[in-house]
């Protein structure tokens, strides 16, 4: 359980939550004491699906007001990723995360 350098102690799936008239629903959910990654999911992910992420990423510090102090980063996964979607990933600084064989590569990684 661990997404480039960063070990994660939990991974949650498909948690819809409901909080002071906000609500959202997320793919994937992984935790750590220190950070935490949120992951949007599609078989084929669009340029204009990317953005998404961002909205989740700020609804998520919403939702969960008791996990203010965890990093926050944001991820697209995808079995399949135009360059495009790709690139719009890099320009919101979001992990890229692709299907391969039986596992998953990381393709990009913020820095």
């Amino acid at each position: 359980m661990q997404l480039d350098n960063i070990p994660f102690h939990s991974i949650d799936r498909n948690i819809q939550r409901h909080c002071n008239g906000i609500h959202d629903e997320f793919d994937i959910i992984m935790t750590n004491s220190e950070s935490v990654m949120i992951t949007e999911v599609k078989y084929k992910f669009h340029p204009k699906n990317v953005k998404k992420v961002l909205t989740k990423m700020s609804n998520y510090r919403k939702l969960y007001p008791h996990n203010h102090h965890l990093k926050i980063y944001g991820a697209i996964a995808g079995k399949l990723l135009s360059s495009d979607t790709i690139d719009e990933a890099k320009n919101y600084n979001l992990f890229v995360i692709a299907h391969e064989g039986r596992g998953i590569k990381v393709l990009k990684s913020p820095k």
